[in-house]
């Protein structure tokens, strides 16, 4: 078989070779000269049908001459012919057997014999060869898998490392955004899709504070979204009626932990109190003319407002 050119070739035999015959199958529009095909033995192959020949309304592809078997291994055989194969044609050849000598026969069968010792013998060398180096990778394979379970660290243990490493880089973090805010207060906050790593905020955020000092970060854990109320956004992330509820306790908190109140005027130190906005309805939008007009790096906006109110459910796919 040549699935590359899409052609099938096979023996039909009823036990007796000089009856055998080749089909050569060709399933595709295209001409394959000097195609070489691997045959049973060697002798004398005639093509006694062609579809392509001109008596069947073919183009004539034959091959007219009887062709005679060269030894050339091809195909896993031992001999071979070359043929033209027509196309989307079918080619059937008559086998006949050519009787060798029986000192030629014999010179071969010996041949054969010590081709085939001597292939039994590098075939059983290269068999212990081969399970030698099996060996040698099973027992490195084995010293490795020891070496990994001897430093493993158990299910609790690498966990408690995990929690150790989030801390460590959550502070890290904390440093990074009061360098660009040195005067700011820095809320930390997590939860609306879950609190799991929480206690490691706090954590992280107490040993800041007691390295540095710094009296002005704190930490709020959000309540989970309500899902059978709200419904969820895509991935499981809140929805807009999850972040007005969010945004309610924001305010709150905020209210609580700063004593600030809707409506009031606040003092705050080092800050200019002219630039505190406690109003977003204004349409000429005075947070942005703030931050475009102002060179204080330190210039904070403030809005404590009530969210919208809900008109009606979110859709969950929203």
């Amino acid at each position: 078989m040549d699935s590359q050119r899409s052609i099938v070739s096979f023996l039909r035999k009823n036990g007796n070779d000089d009856d055998m015959l080749l089909v050569v199958c060709n399933f595709t529009p295209v001409t394959y000269e000097k195609f070489q095909i691997g045959v049973p033995f060697k002798g004398k192959y005639k093509e006694i049908f062609n579809s392509d020949a001109e008596e069947f309304g073919g183009e004539g592809v034959v091959n007219p001459r009887v062709k005679q078997s060269k030894k050339e291994e091809f195909d896993e055989r031992e001999h071979s012919i070359t043929i033209t194969v027509p196309p989307l044609g079918i080619s059937v050849f008559q086998c006949t057997p050519v009787l060798e000598a029986a000192s030629e026969k014999t010179t071969e069968t010996k041949t054969k014999e010590s081709k085939s010792a001597s292939s039994k013998a590098s075939e059983k060398k290269d068999a212990e060869v081969k399970a030698s180096e099996e060996k040698v990778a099973e027992k490195k394979l084995e010293e490795k898998k020891l070496e990994e379970k001897a430093t493993e660290k158990k299910p609790e243990e690498k966990k408690a490392s995990e929690k150790i490493a989030f801390t460590e880089t959550y502070q890290n973090f904390i440093g990074q955004v009061r360098a660009m805010n040195p005067n700011a207060e820095i809320l930390c906050t997590l939860g609306i899709m879950g609190q799991g790593l929480y206690e490691e905020i706090e954590n992280a955020v107490a040993e800041y504070n007691l390295t540095t000092g710094d009296k002005k970060i704190n930490t709020y854990k959000f309540n989970v979204q309500n899902v059978e109320k709200n419904g969820v956004g895509i991935q499981w992330h809140p929805n807009p009626a999850s972040h007005d509820d969010a945004a309610q306790e924001l305010i709150n908190q905020i209210e609580t932990l700063y004593n600030l109140h809707k409506g009031d005027k606040y003092e705050c130190k080092d800050i200019n109190m002219d630039k505190f906005i406690t109003n977003n309805e204004d349409s000429n939008n005075p947070q942005k003319q703030l931050l475009e007009s102002s060179d204080d790096d330190d210039a904070i906006l403030i809005s404590i407002n009530s969210p919208p109110e809900k008109t009606k459910k979110n859709n969950p796919n929203n």
